[in-house]
């Protein structure tokens, strides 16, 4: 299944209901991506990987979170630079 951006494959032998892949009993990450996501936004939920924007600079998300506030430049994002 995919999650963000990722890939998983449920690896448990027993079958169960709301898990999240990042349960590393119960699932193994097969991939793991990028997924652009534009703006960043209050109230938006983001997982790792997830490429984002304030129209400046583009971030990658190194922590799943909702994030509360408009500022970016936060511990959960990594400024992405280029020349």
């Amino acid at each position: 299944m995919t999650y963000g951006p990722s890939l998983y494959a449920f690896t448990s032998a027993t079958a169960a209901t709301g898990v999240e892949p990042t349960n590393t009993g119960s699932w193994t990450l097969v991939v793991e991506g990028f997924d652009w996501r534009g703006t960043y936004a209050t109230g938006t939920q983001y997982f790792k990987n997830d490429v984002v924007t304030d129209n400046v600079s583009a971030f990658i998300c190194v922590t799943k979170h909702t994030a509360s506030q408009a500022d970016i430049n936060n511990n959960n994002n990594l400024i992405v630079t280029g020349k």
